[in-house]
C-alpha cells in the first residue's frame, strides 16, 4: 500500500481519538441503538418484571410492585451486547480524482474504526474491487491495514452484499457518483443490518467545478476518453445533475430510515470536525 495512504491512516486514527459511536442515543434519529440478549443481566437497560422465585436476589425485588399488588416481582434486566460495525470504503477510481478525497476518505475510515474502538464496539473494514472484500488486518489499529488500492472499476450497485455482521452496523463512505437505483442498492446493501450510516465524500471539484474551455475527459472506471467543451451552461447543467443525483439519494435513504451525509474532502481533513454526524448523534465527544 503507498506509504501517503499510511500517513492518512495515520491521521484519521489520530482524530479518531477524540470521537466514540454513539449508537445507543442514536435510535432517537433513526439509528438503531445497541443490541441485547434476552437473557437477565445487571445492566441498567430495564426488560421487565416477572414474579419472585425462591432462591432469587433480593436486591431485585420491586418493592413498589408489592405495595400496590402485595405480590413479590422481581425486576430484570437486559444484558447489553457490543454492536459489530462494517466500515465499507469505496475504493472505486473515481475516489482517487479531486484534491483530498483519497485523504478524507481513508482517514474517515480510520476515524470511524477508532470511534469504534473508544466505544468498545467490534469492527471489520471492507473495500471494493469485483465484490466487497475484507481489508488485510482489517480488525486492527488503522495504520496497520494492508491491501487498500483505488483501482476498481466496477459500479458497487452491481455488487451484491457481503458477509457483513448480521445486526451489525454498516457505514458506507463513498462519492456515490456511479450509476444505478439508489433504492435498489440501499436494499441490497442493508439487508440483515440493524442500521446504516452513508458518508458521501465530495472534491472541492466534484461539487463546483470551475474549468472553462476544451478538454478530454477520461472515464475513470472504463478508461474511454471524450472531448468537451465546458460552458456557463455546461456547469449550470452539471450542478443540476447532480443535485438531483444528491436529492435522489437522499431520499432512497430517508424511505429505509438510513442517515446520509454530504460531505467535502477538504473541509474533512482541515480540522475533522464531523458536525453532522454530531447532530445525528452517530459519534460524540469521547
Amino acid at each position: 500500500m503507498k506509504k501517503e495512504y499510511l500517513k492518512f491512516l495515520e491521521k484519521g486514527a489520530f482524530a479518531g481519538d477524540r470521537y466514540s459511536l454513539n449508537l445507543s442515543s442514536s435510535s432517537k434519529s433513526g439509528i438503531s441503538g445497541s443490541r441485547f440478549s434476552k437473557t437477565a443481566g445487571n445492566s441498567m437497560e430495564f426488560r421487565e418484571h416477572r414474579d419472585y422465585l425462591q432462591g432469587d436476589d433480593l436486591r431485585f425485588i420491586d418493592w413498589g410492585v408489592y405495595a400496590r399488588t402485595d405480590k413479590l416481582a422481581i425486576k430484570t434486566y437486559q444484558n447489553e451486547i457490543s454492536p459489530c460495525v462494517d466500515i465499507v470504503l469505496d475504493t472505486s477510481k473515481s475516489m482517487k480524482i479531486g484534491s483530498n478525497k483519497v485523504e478524507a476518505s481513508l482517514g474517515l475510515a480510520a476515524l470511524f474504526a477508532r470511534a469504534s474502538e473508544n466505544a468498545k464496539y467490534h469492527f471489520k473494514t471492507w473495500a471494493t474491487v469485483d465484490e466487497f472484500y475484507p481489508v488485510e488486518n482489517g480488525t486492527k489499529f488503522a495504520p496497520l491495514w494492508e491491501n487498500i488500492n483505488f483501482s476498481s472499476t466496477r459500479n458497487l450497485s452491481e455488487m451484491n452484499s457481503s458477509n457483513f455482521y448480521n445486526n451489525g452496523v454498516r457505514i458506507l463512505i463513498t462519492d456515490l457518483l456511479w450509476d444505478g437505483e439508489p433504492g435498489h442498492f440501499l436494499t441490497k446493501f442493508a439487508n440483515c443490518a440493524s442500521s446504516v450510516i452513508v458518508v458521501q465524500v465530495l472534491s472541492q471539484e466534484d461539487k463546483k467545478p470551475a474549468f472553462l474551455g476544451d478538454i478530454e475527459l477520461q472515464d475513470s472506471e472504463n478508461g474511454t476518453t471524450d472531448n468537451f467543451h465546458i460552458s456557463e451552461s455546461v456547469l449550470k447543467d452539471y450542478d443540476k445533475a447532480l443535485t438531483a443525483h444528491l436529492a435522489n439519494w437522499n431520499k432512497a435513504c430517508r424511505e429505509r430510515g438510513i442517515i446520509m451525509t454530504s460531505l467535502i474532502a477538504s473541509e474533512i481533513t482541515e480540522n475533522w470536525l464531523l458536525d453532522d454526524l454530531l447532530k445525528y448523534e452517530v459519534l460524540r465527544f469521547f
